[in-house]
């Protein structure tokens, strides 16, 4: 299969040095290519298991209204935290 990849014509030096570059989520000209979307499965799931983690650190329950603002925090970081791990490269199969 053959691929291409759009640049602009003064982004030359990709070919000149064969190198590519891995842009940060956050640093991408469409926010919804990296938008962060929590099902309701995946919500369900990640209750579950903090409600079993938190159980054992600490020995008791932990109220839906506690375990829900923990969720929430951490889901509001993601963006951030995967924008300093993860780089996207894009491709396309068409000839614009």
């Amino acid at each position: 299969m053959i691929v291409y990849k759009y640049l602009r014509p003064e982004r030359i030096d990709v070919l000149k040095n064969s190198l590519i570059r891995f842009t940060q989520p956050a640093a991408l000209n469409d926010p919804f290519e990296s938008l962060w979307i929590l099902d309701k499965n995946s919500l369900d799931e990640t209750i579950k298991t903090r409600r079993l983690i938190y159980k054992f650190m600490f020995g008791r329950d932990i109220s839906d209204e506690e375990l829900l603002t923990s969720i929430k925090e951490q889901v509001l970081k993601l963006p951030d935290e995967f924008s300093k791990i993860i780089g996207l490269l894009s491709f396309s199969k068409k000839i614009i």
